[in-house]
């Protein structure tokens, strides 16, 4: 792994924290509020749910920003 990711120069070291959390509808509502806190705040949030809710892409947010097949088609592509 670390190998890997020094062949993609580390993007993990360019991401602010992310905040994973999983569970029912109540968790995921709390997750969402605190990533609302938290951006209000100023501070660059990810966002990480699992399972997903409806489709795949809907799963994972960059600074408030959904993932985009695009993106995920892009980012598949350097990998």
């Amino acid at each position: 792994m670390e190998s890997f990711l020094a062949a993609l120069s580390h993007p993990e070291s360019q991401l602010p924290p992310v905040n994973p959390y999983r569970g029912y509808e109540r968790e995921r509502l709390a997750g969402c509020l605190l990533e609302a806190i938290l951006r209000a705040a100023g501070l660059r949030v990810h966002r990480y749910i699992s399972p997903h809710l409806v489709a795949f892409m809907k799963r994972t947010c960059l600074d408030g920003r959904r993932l985009t097949d695009a993106l995920l088609l892009a980012l598949a592509t350097a990998v």
